[in-house]
């Protein structure tokens, strides 16, 4: 019917742009590519007559510090400098060299939230995100993308109970994503600390997948150091 999934609540339009566009000392590269994606997005949604609701957009940023943007007024702080950068260039994007098709002020006003990953301890968050964040944006909501600290000797179920605390003091706080369903094998390295359930021993079956076949591996909780296993 041309509207979006009742179960849909907001779209990631690009994750960690800042790191890849082609990189955080080159603010303004990355700046002019979101306004273009976002506004690619805005409309490409008048060209499919989408009807109902609208879904919030958002960016999702690392958790690094941004020197080379401009400095919040709170002073720069990871995740935070990238998202009043955005903001900045939502407001004035002539000033980065784009020239929008859609108002994009009205867009961040209206559908923009602000997201980012973070693999830190749920302790350190507050101090180093949360205590400043209504101070830049006292009316945007934000989420976190990625959470999951991978020291071992940290209790998931105790970082949880710590992050979901936050969102009781803080309005804006929509939650959390947890990092991730299954562990990332292909990836290797460090990415192997992350996931809630990994490959058990035996395969269930094949499928086909663009015409190659693979094992349907059961799957088995991850326990991490001394804590529950991460899905309990």
């Amino acid at each position: 019917d041309r509207s979006y999934h009742p179960a849909i609540r907001s779209v990631v339009v690009i994750n960690e742009p800042e790191l890849k566009l082609p990189s955080i000392d080159y603010p303004s590269y990355w700046l002019k590519a979101l306004l273009s994606a976002i506004d690619g997005v805005l409309s490409a949604e008048q060209e499919a007559n989408v009807t109902g609701s609208l879904v919030n957009l958002t960016v999702t940023f690392s958790f690094a510090y941004c020197y080379a943007c401009s400095t919040p007024s709170v002073g720069h702080k990871p995740g935070l400098d990238m998202m009043v950068a955005l903001r900045d260039a939502f407001l004035s994007p002539e000033d980065y060299g784009y020239t929008p098709i859609n108002d994009l002020t009205a867009f961040f006003h209206t559908r923009f939230v602000n997201s980012f990953n973070s693999a830190n301890p749920a302790s350190t968050l507050s101090a180093l995100f949360f205590d400043h964040y209504a101070a830049e944006f006292p009316s945007t909501p934000v989420f976190q993308g990625e959470f999951h600290c991978w020291d071992e000797s940290l209790d998931q179920t105790e970082e949880i109970a710590t992050v979901l605390a936050i969102t009781e003091s803080l309005d804006l706080f929509q939650g959390i994503y947890y990092f991730e369903w299954q562990v990332r094998y292909d990836k290797g390295a460090s990415e192997l600390y992350f996931g809630m359930f990994g490959l058990g021993e035996y395969s269930l079956g094949t499928f086909d997948f663009h015409g190659t076949n693979f094992e349907a591996w059961c799957l088995v909780p991850i326990t991490r150091g001394d804590g529950p296993n991460v899905p309990s």
